[in-house]
């Protein structure tokens, strides 16, 4: 009972306290700066600009790739919290999880602000980090996790 209580009460602050100051850098990150330096790589556009991402359409010849930027801590940083309580996690697997999205947090938005003048290949690698290394990452953690509890189980055992 104690674990829902606790799934129910990060829920709850994921939902009204993480994602205004999520939506708030992210903004603030995009604000303008999509409009003069992300559309103006030769054969980009912004097909869409929401509140905590966006779509990059890449076309050249008859190739057309859509990439996209979300700024982390969103969905797969709540589900990676929720599998740690509900499994016992040990703190130091809550911290990783935090460590992760906030070098994240940093890798993308440099990669996204400082080098996005420099071509296309900058939007790729913040469609990668958002699109495999963050779910991977959040998700990964839990079976992780579970693994170190078992093992420490067995040498509480053996011992």
């Amino acid at each position: 009972m104690k674990k829902i209580a606790l799934v129910g009460l990060y829920i709850l602050f994921h939902l009204f306290i993480l994602r205004e100051p999520r939506t708030t850098l992210f903004s603030w990150q995009t604000e303008g700066f999509v409009q003069n330096k992300v559309e103006a790589i030769d054969q980009v556009s912004v097909k869409e600009l929401g509140t905590r991402l966006i779509y990059v359409e890449y076309q050249t010849d008859n190739f057309e790739k859509i990439l996209h930027y979300k700024f982390p801590f969103g969905f797969f940083f709540l589900l990676g919290i929720i599998g740690l309580i509900l499994i016992g996690s040990d703190k130091g697997f809550y911290i990783i999880l935090i460590g992760i999205h906030a070098f994240m947090i940093i890798v993308a938005s440099l990669t996204f602000s400082l080098f996005v003048s420099q071509g296309v290949w900058s939007l790729v690698v913040c469609d990668m980090l958002s699109r495999y290394f963050i779910p991977l990452s959040s998700i990964g953690i839990i079976p992780l996790s579970l693994l170190a509890k078992r093992n420490l189980l067995h040498e509480r055992k053996a011992s």
